[in-house]
C-alpha cells in the first residue's frame, strides 16, 4: 500500500530537522567556548595588581598598565581569530599551546630548602610585598630605622675575587644613653699627631710598628683552654628571627640553613675553610646577642649555597663565642689595616672582648692595604657642606686634618678646615675618624692618610671597614699562612672568651 504524503508528515519532518539543527547549533557554541577557555593563558597574579616585590618605578613596572591590557586581550583576540579562519571541528582535540608572540614570562622569587617551616614577617615599608609563604607575625615591625648593628651595602661577596667590596657590621651599643655613639674618645691614650702625618712618614711608622717591611710568621696560635668544641646544641634544632638586610624583610627560620646563608653572603666559597668556620660561628653567635636582649639582628644573606659552606657550617654546627657565659657581640669587617680597633675609639662602648691586637698579615691584603683614591676639590666640598654645617674656606690644604690616632693606626681627632665639631646627621658631633668615614667623605677604612695637592686631594686606606672584631680577610690570611684553626682565628680576633 503506498504512503501517501501528507501535509501532516511534511509538518513532523520539518519540527525535527529544526530540532536537530538548533541542537547542533548548541552543541558548536559550547564546543568553542571550550577551546576558548582552554586557549587563554592565566594572568599572573600581579599582572593587574598594585601589589609587587619591585618598587614602583622601577624597570620591571614600567608601564605595568599597558602589559596588563594586553596580557587581557590579546590572546583571546588571537584564538577568536584562529578559530574563526581554521574553522576547528567541533570535539576535536585542539592544541593549547599560545604563539611566542603572546606569551608572558612571570618572574617568581626563588625559596631557599630549610629544615623547618619558614615564617616571614614583612620589614616596615610603604609598598605590600607578595610572598608565597604564609605569613605569620613575628615580630612588630619598628616604626623607625632600627638603632642597632647595621650590615652595609655589599655589592659582592668573597666569592668572587673582588673581596674589597665586603662590609659589615658598622654600629654597636656605645655609653650614650640615646642609643648613638659617643663623640668623647679617650684623647688620653691617642698618640698625637701634630699637624698630620705625610704617607711616607705613616710609611715608616707602620715599619716601625712591625705591620710592613717583611712577614714574620705570627706568633704561637692563642688557646682556649675552656673550649668545648663539639657540641649537641645543633643549629638545626633552632628557629630564629633576623631583618635580611638583602630581602629587606624580617626572617623566622632554622638557624642551621640562615647560618648558611648568612655565611655565604659574608666570604662565600673562596675562602680557606678554617676562615669559613671561623665566620659561620661568628654569624650565628651574632644573631643569637641580639636575640638575648630582645633584638633582631641585621644581616645580610645570599642563597644557593655551595657544598663547601653547608660543610664547614656542619663542622662547627651548635658553636657559640660567650663571655661571662653571655653571647658576645661578634662584630667583623672586610680588613683591617695591621691592628684592629677597640670598639670604644669607634662606637664608644668599651667592651673587654672587642679591644685592639695586631694582625700579623694584612700588608698581603693587596686589594685594601694601601689603597689610593683621589677627590678632587669640588667634589670633597660637596660631601662636607652637604653633610655638615661646615662652610669651607679656599684654603684647601686645611680641610682634612688627622690630630691623634687611635689603636696605633686609625684616625682619632679630625679637624676639618680647623673644626673639630660639627652638626652631622642632625647632632653636633666630634669629628672622629669614625664619624667622618660614617658620615662624610665615606672612605674605606679610618686608618688612613690623606695630602692635598693641586686641586686634588689623596687618600690612602688601610684595611676596608670599621676594624672591630674580626677581619674576614685576615681570617683567611691567619689559616692560610699561620695555620690557624677556626677557634685559634676566634681567640685571635676576640679576646678572653670561650668557645662551646
Amino acid at each position: 500500500m503506498k504512503k501517501v504524503f501528507t501535509l501532516r508528515r511534511v509538518i513532523l519532518l520539518m519540527i525535527l530537522i529544526f530540532i536537530y539543527s538548533f541542537a547542533f547549533l548548541f552543541v558548536k557554541i559550547y564546543a568553542e567556548k571550550s577551546i576558548l577557555d582552554a586557549e587563554a593563558p592565566a594572568l599572573p597574579a600581579n599582572a593587574v595588581s598594585d601589589e609587587s616585590d619591585e618598587p614602583q618605578g622601577s624597570v620591571e613596572n614600567d608601564g605595568g598598565e599597558a602589559d596588563a591590557e594586553k596580557q587581557v586581550s590579546e590572546p583571546v583576540e588571537y584564538i577568536v581569530n584562529k578559530l574563526n579562519a581554521d574553522k576547528y571541528p567541533m570535539l576535536m582535540a585542539v592544541a593549547t599551546s599560545v604563539p611566542d608572540m603572546i606569551v608572558t614570562t612571570v618572574t617568581t622569587t626563588e625559596t631557599e630548602a630549610t629544615t623547618a617551616p619558614t615564617t616571614v614577617t614583612e620589614a616596615p615599608v610603604t609598598t605590600t610585598k607578595k610572598t608565597e609563604a604564609t605569613t605569620v607575625t613575628t615580630t612588630a615591625p619598628p616604626e623607625t630605622e632600627p638603632e642597632q648593628p647595621s650590615i652595609e651595602e655589599n655589592d659582592e661577596s668573597f666569592d668572587s675575587e673582588e673581596a674589597d667590596d665586603t662590609e659589615s657590621v658598622d654600629d654597636i651599643d656605645s655609653a650614650d644613653e640615646d642609643g648613638e655613639e659617643n663623640p668623647q674618645l679617650d684623647d688620653l691614650e691617642a698618640e698625637q699627631v701634630e699637624d698630620g702625618m705625610t704617607q711616607e712618614e705613616f710609611e715608616e711608622y707602620l715599619k716601625s710598628l712591625g705591620i710592613i717591611g717583611g712577614i714574620t710568621p705570627a706568633g704561637p696560635a692563642p688557646f682556649g683552654p675552656y673550649d668545648v668544641l663539639v657540641s649537641t646544641n645543633s643549629y638545626k634544632n633552632q628557629t630564629v628571627t633576623i631583618y635580611d638586610t638583602v630581602k629587606k624583610r624580617y626572617r623566622t627560620e632554622n638557624a642551621f640553613d640562615l647560618v648558611c646563608e648568612i655565611t655565604n653572603y659574608e666570604v662565600g666559597d673562596s675562602m680557606s675553610p678554617e676562615a669559613i668556620k671561623a665566620q659561620a660561628v661568628a654569624a650565628y653567635t651574632y644573631i643569637k646577642y641580639y636575640e638575648q636582649k630582645g633584638e633582631c639582628a641585621e644581616i645580610g644573606t645570599k642563597g644557593n649555597v655551595p657544598d663547601i659552606v653547608v660543610q664547614c657550617v656542619e663542622a662547627v654546627d651548635g658553636l657559640a663565642v660567650y663571655y661571662d657565659d653571655e653571647y658576645i657581640m661578634t662584630a667583623f669587617s672586610a680588613s683591617t689595616g695591621g691592628y684592629s680597633a677597640a670598639s670604644k675609639n669607634v662606637w664608644g662602648g668599651d667592651l673587654p672582648y672587642l679591644q685592639s691586637v695586631k694582625n700579623d698579615y694584612d700588608q698581603l691584603d693587596t686589594k685594601n692595604y694601601g689603597k689610593v683614591t683621589t677627590y678632587t676639590v669640588d667634589e670633597v666640598r660637596k660631601k662636607i657642606e652637604s653633610k655638615t654645617d661646615i662652610k669651607l674656606s679656599d684654603n684647601y690644604s686645611e680641610w682634612i686634618r688627622i690630630l691623634s690616632l687611635n689603636d696605633n693606626i686609625y684616625a682619632g681627632q679630625l679637624s676639618i678646615d680647623g673644626h673639630t665639631t660639627a652638626r652631622i646627621n642632625g647632632k653636633e658631633r666630634t669629628i672622629t675618624g669614625h664619624v667622618f668615614r660614617t658620615y662624610v667623605l665615606n672612605i674605606r677604612s679610618t686608618a688612613f692618610t690623606v695630602s692635598y695637592a693641586d686641586g686634588v686631594f689623596t687618600i690612602t686606606t688601610y684595611g676596608y671597614g670599621h676594624g672591630v672584631g674580626m677581619s674576614q680577610v685576615g681570617a683567611n690570611l691567619y689559616a692560610t699562612y699561620g695555620g690557624y684553626t677556626f677557634d685559634q682565628i676566634l681567640h685571635h680576633y676576640y679576646t678572653g672568651v670561650v668557645i662551646r
